[in-house]
């Protein structure tokens, strides 16, 4: 788990270096309660969202892709 939370630090770092440097330590990286909810989850777009101007769903898409 920490190599994946890893990976997804280096991707928020890739959208955008500065942002990604400022809520490092409030990223979390999870396993849902229930399977059907996915592998595992993170608050990543959520905390993005707002220092970027999108919309956290399309950040979390483009986190995943990296």
């Amino acid at each position: 788990m920490q190599r994946l939370r890893g990976s997804l630090l280096a991707a928020v770092k890739e959208l955008d270096q500065a942002a990604g440097e400022r809520s490092e330590g409030a990223i979390t990286l999870e396993r849902p309660p229930r399977a059907e909810l996915g592998d595992y989850s993170s608050n990543a777009g959520l905390l993005l969202a707002p220092a970027l101007g999108s919309a956290p769903r399309e950040l979390a898409e483009r986190l995943g892709e990296g």
